[in-house]
C-alpha cells in the first residue's frame, strides 16, 4: 500500500544473486508485456502440489498488477499452527513448515496467475540455479531423482546470453569481479582469454594455470575439460557484448 505506484515491475532477489536490470527491461519489452497485466516469472520448477509449477526464489519477478491482486489475498490467508501431520497441503495457508516459494505459487494460482518460465525463444534459461560453470555443462544422469530434472529433458538448454539473474554467488568478491568484467569497457580480460584459448597451445595444455576462473572455483573440483572452460569464457563475452548492444542478440544464439 506504500510503494505500489513507485515501480512497474517488482523483484524478490536472494542476496547471493547477481541481477541484470538492463536485460530484465529488454525481456519484458520484447515480449510486449505490460505491468497492468498479471505476470509472475523466473526460473520455473515443477512440484506435485502445484501442476503449473512455481518460481525458484533466486529471482522472482512480478508485475504491478500481480501485487495489486496478491496483497489483499495474502492479508486474508488463514493461519495454521501445530501438528504438521494434521495439515492439508496444497492450499493458500500460512502454516508451520510451509515454503514461501510453493505457497506463493498456490496463492497466485487461486487468482488465475501462473508461473511463467524465463527463457528465450530457443528455450535457453535466463535465471540460473547453479553456478554458470555447472549450468553450461550439467546433464541429466539416468534414473536421477534430483528435483532440478523433474519435467525437464535430458539436455536442458542453458544459458541465455541475456540473463536476468545468476545464482548462486556466495562470495561477494566474485560479484564485484563479475561486475568489473561485464561493465568496465576498458577491461579486455574476457576477450584476451578467449583469444588465448583459441590460439595459444600453452593455454590448451594448462588451462587452469593460464586463465583465472571467472566466476566460480569449480574448474578444479568438477574436472571440466578445455571445451567447458572455453564455453564459460565465450558465454561471458557474449553477455558483455549484449549489455552494450542496442539489438537483441539472444534469440539468435545457440551454444
Amino acid at each position: 500500500e506504500n510503494d505500489i505506484d513507485k515501480a512497474e515491475w517488482f523483484f524478490k532477489v536472494d542476496d547471493d544473486t547477481y541481477l541484470f536490470p538492463d536485460f530484465i527491461r529488454r525481456y519484458v519489452t520484447t515480449r510486449g508485456w505490460s505491468y497492468k497485466d498479471s505476470y509472475y516469472f523466473g526460473h520455473r520448477i515443477y512440484q506435485s502440489r502445484i501442476k503449473s509449477g512455481f518460481i525458484a526464489g533466486a529471482m522472482v519477478g512480478y508485475s504491478r498488477r500481480t501485487l495489486e491482486l496478491a496483497a489483499p489475498h495474502y492479508l486474508k490467508m488463514p493461519n495454521e499452527y501445530g501438528d504438521r501431520s494434521q495439515f492439508k497441503h496444497g492450499r493458500c495457508v500460512d502454516r508451520d513448515g510451509a515454503t514461501q516459494e510453493l505457497t506463493e505459487a498456490i496463492c497466485l494460482s487461486e487468482l488465475g496467475i501462473k508461473a511463467t518460465p524465463s527463457h528465450n525463444v530457443n528455450g535457453f534459461e535466463k535465471s540460473t540455479l547453479h553456478s554458470v560453470a555447472r549450468s553450461l555443462t550439467i546433464r541429466k544422469d539416468p534414473g536421477t531423482t534430483y528435483w532440478f530434472w523433474h519435467k525437464r529433458s535430458e539436455t536442458t538448454a542453458c544459458c541465455s546470453i541475456e540473463p536476468l539473474a545468476l545464482h548462486p554467488m556466495k562470495n561477494p568478491d566474485d560479484i564485484l569481479a563479475l561486475d568489473k568484467l561485464l561493465f568496465n569497457e576498458s577491461d579486455t580480460q574476457l576477450r584476451d582469454q578467449l583469444i588465448n584459448y583459441k590460439f595459444t597451445s600453452d593455454f590448451k595444455r594448462k588451462p587452469t594455470e593460464m586463465a583465472r576462473n571467472i566466476i566460480s572455483k569449480e574448474i578444479k573440483t568438477m574436472g571440466r575439460n578445455n571445451r567447458d572452460l572455453f564455453l564459460e569464457i565465450q558465454w561471458l563475452l557474449y553477455v558483455r557484448e549484449g549489455l552494450y548492444s542496442n539489438g537483441f542478440m539472444d534469440d539468435y544464439y545457440t551454444n
